[in-house]
């Protein structure tokens, strides 16, 4: 006898296109994402090379935006209940921001294409959906700036005392360490049977500006106490100078045991290991400060 009850078919998870389609929010949708394709996607291919750069100081870069993505996820249950009411006035400060980010393609002056594109990505925010989604996306959206190159003047500014701090604590730790340095010149430290020179890619300034945005990122998804917060933006360079002192200092231990060629390989691979080791400890900081 057959089983009267029929297994029921299989749900398809998907979109309703059709429905999508239809909806009076579509055109206004698809002709700001055309647009923003149209004004910034030079830019954006030279956001994800540099991302991907040797020795790039935005290294960091890739993991920013789905950082953002995260922080839109973990407040979606409240996001999804604010009624979309457009401000069409924001087109007053989209289309000119859209306009410059074009322009700015034709100079070398990522600066601008990059404060265009924040402009550009609030106004359309503001213009689809209305304030109240912008004010409760402005976090996400704020925290896209640490993945776009308007670093340069931090960068220029913090380089050589950075370089300095890690060539002094390294210093130190080796000498500690009973290894013996003889420090010739402000970044040259001499072993006995190695000899480095802390140069400005050593200097910590690029696991320094990871680190602050590790920071910032826990500071926006725990939302610990204001006090808890401080704590935890503090401890994010110094945090990063004692890592990378740290870090300089193996690099030498490793190069005067096992050879120059060792101690290079070790500085090749160490930046990643020193990023993951901050990003741990300010895991484990920012849970013992109450995130849960």
């Amino acid at each position: 006898m057959e089983n009267p009850v029929k297994e029921a078919a299989p749900r398809r998870l998907g979109l309703d296109w059709r429905g999508l389609t239809q909806s009076p929010e579509f055109l206004p949708i698809a002709g700001v994402f055309a647009a923003f394709l149209f004004a910034f996607w030079p830019f954006l291919a030279k956001v994800w090379g540099l991302w991907f750069a040797e020795d790039s100081y935005y290294a960091h870069g890739a993991i920013v935006p789905l950082c953002s993505l995260f922080l839109v996820y973990d407040r979606w249950d409240k996001l999804r209940q604010i009624p979309a009411k457009g401000f069409w006035p924001a087109i007053l400060v989209l289309l000119p921001s859209l306009y410059l980010g074009y322009v700015a393609q034709r100079t070398v002056i990522q600066t601008v294409s990059s404060f265009a594109f924040m402009a550009a990505l609030a106004s359309a925010v503001l213009f689809l959906a209305g304030w109240r989604w912008l004010l409760a996306l402005a976090g996400p959206i704020l925290y896209l700036v640490f993945a776009l190159p308007i670093w340069q003047a931090v960068i220029d500014r913090m380089t050589v005392p950075l370089q300095d701090w890690s060539s002094t604590l390294s210093y130190y730790l080796l000498k500690i360490g009973g290894m013996g340095p003889f420090r010739a010149g402000a970044n040259t430290i001499v072993l006995p049977n190695f000899t480095m020179e802390v140069a400005v890619a050593c200097s910590g300034l690029k696991l320094a500006l990871a680190v602050v945005a590790i920071s910032v990122f826990f500071v926006m998804a725990a939302r610990l106490r204001w006090w808890a917060n401080a704590l935890l933006l503090g401890s994010a360079l110094p945090l990063a100078v004692v890592i990378n002192g740290i870090r300089v200092a193996l690099i030498g231990v490793v190069g005067n045991q096992y050879g120059g060629e060792a101690g290079v390989r070790f500085h090749d691979t160490s930046g990643y290991i020193a990023l993951v080791l901050c990003f741990a400890i300010l895991y484990k900081f920012t849970k013992a400060l109450g995130w849960k």
